[in-house]
C-alpha cells in the first residue's frame, strides 16, 4: 500500500501525515481524507480547488520522422541537409567525412528529445519568476509577452511558463501562505520586538497603514518583517489607530513582546500608541527633518531663487544643452541640476550642493543666454549657499547614518544629537559666517535642544546607549551614567541578565 501511494502523482501535491489518514494540500493547507489508500479525494480536491495546476508531468511524446533515408546493403543516404557519404561494409575503418556526417545526424536527432523537468524544479522556477515580477514591479502580463517567452524558451526549452491566471491565483497565493508561515515562526522565537508604524495616502487618495517588526534573533542578527499593510477606510483618529495596533498585535501573538512602537510626530498616531498601552518613540530622522526645515526658513529667499534657476534648466532643453557645452569646454563633468522635494530636506541639501559644483559653468551659461536678474545669484547669495552647505553637511551625514536598515540605531540618538549641537555652536562662534546662516544655526540649536535632549531621560534610549559597547560611559555625564547602570543591573533587558562585572570586562565580552 505504501508504494502505491508514492507512485500516485497526487503525492506531488500533498503531504502525508503520520498521525491520521488525512493528507495536507501543499497549496492551500487543507486536510483531505484518503481512507483505504485511495487518492480519489485528493484528485477531486485538485480538480475543484486548484484547476490551474497540472496534475502530472508526463513524458512528452516524441515523434521523429526523417525523410529520404534509405539503407542499402552497400550504402546509406540521408537527406540533402545532412548527407552521409557511402560507406562500404567491408571497409576496415570509417573515413573522417563519414564520422562527421554521422555525428551531425546524431546531434540533430538528440534535439528532438526533451527531458521533462521535475515537479520540484518546475516549482522552483515558478516561484523565482514570481519573485522577479513582484520585486521588480513587473506586470503579470509579462508571461504573455512573445519576446519574453522566446527568451525563456532559449534558456530552458523544457520549462513551460505559467499563465497569467496561474501566477496571480495559484502561485502567488501559495507563496504568500508559505511566507506568512516563515514570518510567524521567526516572530515566535523573538524574545522582544519593536514595531514601526507609518501611514500615508496614495496618489489615488487612498489611505494605508503599514506596521513593521524589528528584533534581534538568536544569532544576534537584526531581523525586519512587514507584518501588515492595510487600507484605512475609517477616519485616522487615535481610537481607530489604537484598534489597528491591537488587532495586529493579537493576530501575530506579540502583545506581550512589544517593547516600543516607533512612529512619526503626528498627534493622532502617537495618541493611538498611547491608548493601546504601549511605549512610544518618535522617528529620529523625522524629527531631524522638522528641525532642518524650520531652520531653512531663514534662507528661504536664496532657496527660492535657486529653485527658479533649476526649474528653468529643467524646462528648457536649449538652456540645458548650453550648460553641458560650457561644462565640456571647462573640462568638467556633465552634472544636471537637482530639484528639491518638499517632504525630504536632504533634497534641498543635494540641490545646493549640485548648484555649487556647477557654479562656474552656470555663471557663464546665464551670461551667454542673457537671462533676467531673477536667474542670477549675486556674490552674497553664493556666500550664503557655501556656508549653508557647510552647516547642513553634518545633518545630511547623520540622516544617512540613522536611516540604515541593517543596524540598530536607538543607541546613537543622544550621541548624535550632542554632536549636532556641538557642530552648530562652532558655526555660531565663527565671525565669517553670514548673518542669515547664523540665524539658521540659532534655530537649529533651539530645535535640537527642544526635541532631543529630553531623550537622555528616556529609559529605553538611555539603556540602549549603556548597552552599546561603542558608547557606554561616553554617552552620559558621570552622574547620569551611574543612575542608568544601577537601573540596568536591577532588571532584565531584552530577556537576559546583565552580568555583574566592571565596565571594561563587559565591553571586552561584547566585542
Amino acid at each position: 500500500m505504501k508504494s502505491s501511494r508514492k507512485s500516485s502523482p497526487m503525492w506531488n501535491h500533498f503531504e502525508e501525515r503520520a498521525q491520521d489518514t488525512k493528507a495536507k494540500c501543499k497549496y492551500c493547507g487543507s486536510l483531505v481524507s484518503y481512507t483505504g489508500g485511495s487518492t480519489g479525494n485528493l484528485l477531486r480536491h485538485m480538480k475543484t480547488q486548484h484547476i490551474t495546476i497540472p496534475l502530472d508531468v508526463k513524458r512528452q511524446d516524441v515523434n521523429i520522422s526523417i525523410n529520404n533515408i534509405s539503407v542499402g546493403e552497400e550504402n546509406t543516404t540521408v537527406n540533402e541537409e545532412h548527407p552521409i557519404p557511402s560507406t562500404s561494409r567491408d571497409s576496415p575503418s570509417t573515413s573522417s567525412a563519414n564520422m562527421k556526417g554521422i555525428c551531425r545526424l546524431n546531434a540533430d536527432i538528440k534535439n528532438y528529445f526533451t527531458k521533462p523537468l521535475s515537479m520540484a524544479k518546475n516549482k522552483q522556477l515558478d516561484e523565482q519568476l514570481l519573485k522577479m515580477i513582484v520585486k521588480e514591479y513587473q506586470p503579470f502580463s509579462l508571461v504573455e509577452d512573445g519576446e519574453f517567452q522566446k527568451f525563456v524558451h532559449m534558456l530552458c526549452p523544457n520549462y513551460k511558463l505559467p499563465t497569467r491566471k496561474t501566477l496571480s491565483n495559484t502561485i502567488l497565493q501559495t507563496c504568500y501562505v508559505e511566507s506568512i508561515q516563515k514570518v510567524k515562526e521567526n516572530v515566535k522565537l523573538a524574545p522582544a520586538i519593536c514595531l514601526t508604524m507609518n501611514s500615508w495616502t496614495s496618489i489615488n487618495n487612498e489611505s494605508f497603514l503599514a506596521v513593521t517588526a524589528h528584533f534581534i534573533d538568536s544569532a544576534t542578527q537584526l531581523k525586519t518583517f512587514l507584518l501588515d499593510c492595510s487600507k484605512l477606510d475609517a477616519s485616522h483618529t487615535s481610537s481607530e489607530l489604537c484598534k489597528q495596533i491591537k488587532r495586529i498585535a493579537s493576530e501575530w501573538e506579540i502583545t506581550n513582546k512589544i517593547v516600543a512602537i516607533v512612529t512619526d510626530n503626528a498627534f493622532n498616531i502617537v495618541g493611538g500608541v498611547h491608548e493601546s498601552g504601549f511605549r512610544s518613540l518618535t522617528y529620529f530622522a523625522h524629527s531631524l527633518n522638522l528641525v532642518v526645515k524650520k531652520g531653512l526658513d531663514e534662507i528661504k529667499f536664496v532657496l527660492e531663487k535657486v529653485k527658479r534657476i533649476v526649474e528653468h534648466f529643467k524646462r528648457s532643453s536649449s538652456a540645458l544643452s548650453t550648460l553641458h557645452k560650457m561644462q565640456n569646454q571647462m573640462k568638467l563633468p556633465n552634472l544636471k541640476l537637482k530639484q528639491d522635494v518638499a517632504t525630504r530636506w536632504n533634497s534641498t541639501f543635494d540641490m545646493l550642493t549640485r548648484i555649487q559644483k556647477n557654479k562656474e559653468p552656470l555663471l557663464s551659461t546665464v551670461g551667454l543666454l542673457q537671462l533676467p536678474e531673477e536667474f542670477k545669484l549675486n556674490p552674497k547669495e553664493w556666500e550664503i549657499i557655501d556656508h549653508s552647505i557647510n552647516a547642513l553637511v553634518v545633518f545630511n551625514a547623520i540622516t544617512v547614518e540613522i536611516s540604515a536598515e541593517t543596524t540598530v540605531s536607538a543607541s546613537k540618538i543622544t550621541v548624535l544629537a550632542k554632536f549636532l549641537s556641538k557642530h552648530v555652536n562652532s558655526l555660531l562662534e565663527q565671525t565669517a559666517v553670514p548673518k542669515e546662516v547664523k540665524n539658521m544655526c540659532q534655530i537649529f540649536k533651539q530645535e535640537i535642544h527642544k526635541r532631543f535632549f529630553a531623550l537622555e531621560s528616556n529609559e529605553l534610549i538611555s539603556q540602549s546607549v549603556f548597552l552599546d559597547p561603542k558608547f557606554k560611559r561616553k554617552g552620559f555625564t558621570p552622574e547620569k551614567f551611574n543612575a542608568v547602570k544601577t537601573a540596568v543591573e536591577k532588571k532584565k533587558i531584552a530577556g537576559f541578565n546583565l552580568p555583574q562585572q566592571n565596565d571594561k570586562e563587559v565591553v571586552d565580552k561584547k566585542r
